[in-house]
């Protein structure tokens, strides 16, 4: 995991340079920006599925549609950050 921060670091350096990163007319910065949004969508999604939807999912059925449901966000989330890291390997 420290490994692809340390190579998402050397990218931005690298493609953009550290000082383009406040300027959200720059496709490339649009896209990190959407990519972390999504990601950190990830990361809601699966804490609540997690800790209290999928623990609670055999006890009352709504709790399961729910932590289904959730699954499925998770995944389609997962696969635009897929999209978003290649779009960003092609310059944004």
């Amino acid at each position: 995991m420290t490994g692809l921060f340390i190579t998402g670091l050397i990218n931005i350096h690298y493609i953009i340079g550290f000082s383009q990163l406040i300027d959200f007319s720059n496709p490339y910065v649009r896209t990190l920006l959407h990519k972390l949004l999504a990601f950190g969508g990830v990361v809601i999604l699966s804490l609540s599925h997690d800790l209290y939807f999928g623990k609670r999912a055999y006890e009352r059925r709504i709790n399961l549609y729910i932590a289904r449901l959730l699954g499925f966000l998770n995944l389609f989330l997962s696969l635009l950050i897929v999209f978003f890291a290649i779009k960003l390997r092609f310059g944004g």
